[in-house]
C-alpha cells in the first residue's frame, strides 16, 4: 500500500512525529494475523513524541469498532505522561487508551475517554512498550481522527489510570 493510500479516509490534518501507516492492520493485540505498527520512536533525554491515527468503524471486531497499537522504546527509567485527544468525541460510545510491556504483553494501565480526553501516567523502566487505542462508535462510518501525546513528567506521582485493560 502506498502512503498516499493510507490516509484517503482520514478527515484530520494531524502533525505528529508518527502518523498512522498501516491502518487495517495494526491491532495486534486482538488479532494474532495483525501486527504491532513500529513507530520507530525513543524516548531518551528530552524529547516527546506524538502519534497521529485514525478511528475507523468499518474495521468493526467481535468487541470493537477499530484497535490501534504503535511500539516504542524508553531509553531509561521515566515518569511518563500519555494523553489521547480527539475532537469528534460525539460520535464514540467509548475510547480505553492502554500502555502494554512488550514482554508478554502485560498491560500496565490504561485510561477512559472522559469527554475529549485519556490520560495515564505511569513510572516505567527503558523497554520496549506499546500504547493500543480500543474504540466503539456510535453508528458512524467515517473515520475518527486523534492525536497521542507522549510527554515526560517530572513527578512521581502521576500514576494514574486502571491497572488492565477491560478489553483483554
Amino acid at each position: 500500500r502506498q502512503p498516499s493510500d493510507v490516509y484517503k479516509r482520514q478527515p484530520v490534518n494531524c502533525e505528529a512525529d508518527h502518523r498512522e501507516s498501516l491502518d487495517s492492520s495494526n491491532n495486534g493485540i486482538v488479532n494474532e494475523d495483525s501486527q504491532i505498527e513500529p513507530t520507530g520512536l525513543v524516548v531518551s533525554g528530552q524529547n516527546d513524541f506524538s502519534i497521529c491515527g485514525q478511528i475507523d468503524p468499518t474495521q468493526a471486531g467481535q468487541n470493537f469498532d477499530d484497535v490501534d497499537v504503535y511500539s516504542f522504546m524508553l531509553s531509561g527509567d521515566q515518569n511518563l505522561r500519555l494523553h489521547l485527544q480527539t475532537e469528534q468525541s460525539d460520535s464514540l460510545s467509548e475510547v480505553e487508551l492502554a500502555l502494554f510491556g512488550a514482554e508478554g504483553p502485560t498491560a500496565i494501565a490504561s485510561g477512559l475517554l472522559q469527554g475529549q480526553h485519556a490520560i495515564i501516567g505511569r513510572d516505567l523502566p527503558a523497554g520496549l512498550y506499546w500504547i493500543a487505542v480500543f474504540a466503539k462508535t456510535r453508528g458512524t462510518t467515517a473515520p475518527i481522527g486523534y492525536r497521542i501525546d507522549v510527554t515526560k513528567s517530572n513527578s512521581s506521582c502521576e500514576n494514574s489510570g486502571m491497572i488492565q485493560s477491560s478489553y483483554l
